[in-house]
């Protein structure tokens, strides 16, 4: 049989083969021939044994991307969390800043009525009522 003229190969040519082959884990991995030559001396058990090397860090990749992932996630509530404490202690903030103040307004219209009443502007049963509800 006559063999099929070749153009010289170039260190890093591969075969058709080679070419459109899929290198991922699990996939078949296709080597052109002069590939094949060159290690034909390696041992079958340490290609397998490169083999279960990367498998391994396949898994173990994709475990730390899965552990990433509820560690953004977790990240993402306490966030969440702490912006709704936040909130809520605002809120009471607020709260207790319109009590004080009207709390000081009712302080400062108690002192005016104490002075309008040493003036003798009020009759006593008015101011008995007004410190009723300054209390």
């Amino acid at each position: 049989m006559p063999q099929e003229a070749r153009a010289p190969r170039v260190d890093g040519d591969q075969s058709p083969e080679a070419k459109a082959s899929n290198t991922g884990i699990g996939a078949p991995i296709l080597v052109d021939k002069e590939v094949e030559a060159k290690c034909a001396a390696v041992s079958p058990n340490v290609i397998v044994s490169l083999l279960n090397v990367i498998r391994s860090t396949k898994v173990q990749r994709d475990e730390v991307d899965r552990k990433l992932a509820d560690l953004e996630q977790q990240a993402r509530g306490a966030l969440d969390s702490v912006n709704a404490k936040l909130s809520s202690a605002k809120d009471e903030l607020e709260r207790i800043v319109e009590e004080e103040n009207e709390f000081q307004t009712l302080k400062k219209g108690k002192v005016e009525v104490e002075v309008e009443v040493a003036a003798g502007r009020y009759k006593e049963e008015d101011t008995i009522e007004l410190k009723s509800l300054t209390r």
